[in-house]
């Protein structure tokens, strides 16, 4: 019997909270178990609070995010030397990496141990010479999420080792005629409606303040 492909997501958050453990989740619930394998690596402390459950591993040191860059750059080497631990003891067929201080640790395991790595993108970060580096690396594969993001990051979407997620649209959404709008019914008030998780940082706030100052006609 073949055995299921196992794969360690190197995400390093201290709380269960975000897209990224979400997607995670997804990709737990479509491919069965007998097929792939998902475990998440994650800061000690972490507390799981949403469903369905995974599978975790734990980092004394990894730090997932940090405006200060010097606290990614402290805790990588550290961060790494718990994975080679981990990784000698478990066997992981690929490793991917999600955050910007896994992604120092992935590149350390890149080249200390040899190992092949997939990077997710999931920031837009000021410095972008070391992920245009990151992006050159022969056992590193980059993903980015939009043609938007190689664009800033000033890295070919065409490249061996990078890849697109998505364009964000189909192409003949510019060409389809644009849809009608209809009248809204009298004394009938227009409702916003999001999908998504509410993450303090990204400031979802500040877009419904921006509303609640819309003059009353520009808000219908």
């Amino acid at each position: 019997m073949k055995k299921p492909l196992k794969i360690l997501h190197l995400v390093g958050d201290h709380e269960d909270a975000g897209g990224v453990l979400s997607v995670i989740r997804n990709l737990q619930k479509v491919t069965p178990a007998s097929s792939m394998e998902h475990a998440v690596w994650v800061k000690e402390g972490y507390r799981e609070s949403r469903k369905p459950p995974l599978q975790y591993r734990y980092s004394r040191y990894v730090v997932a995010e940090s405006i200060h860059h010097w606290k990614l750059l402290a805790q990588a080497w550290p961060a790494f030397k718990e994975l080679q631990s981990l990784l000698s003891n478990e066997s992981f067929h690929l490793l991917h990496a999600h955050s910007r201080g896994t992604l120092l640790v992935a590149i350390l395991a890149s080249k200390m141990l040899r190992r092949k790595v997939l990077f997710t993108n999931h920031n837009y970060a000021h410095r972008t010479g070391l992920y245009r580096w990151a992006a050159r690396q022969p056992r590193i594969h980059t993903v980015m999420l939009t043609p938007n993001m190689a664009r800033h990051y000033n890295i070919p979407e065409s490249g061996n080792r990078t890849s697109i997620i998505s364009a964000c649209f189909a192409q003949d959404l510019l060409t389809s005629p644009i849809p009608s709008l209809h009248a809204t019914p009298p004394r009938t008030s227009i409702k916003l409606v999001g999908v998504g998780n509410v993450i303090g940082w990204k400031k979802w706030d500040l877009i419904l303040k921006a509303l609640e100052l819309l003059e009353p006609s520009q808000q219908s």
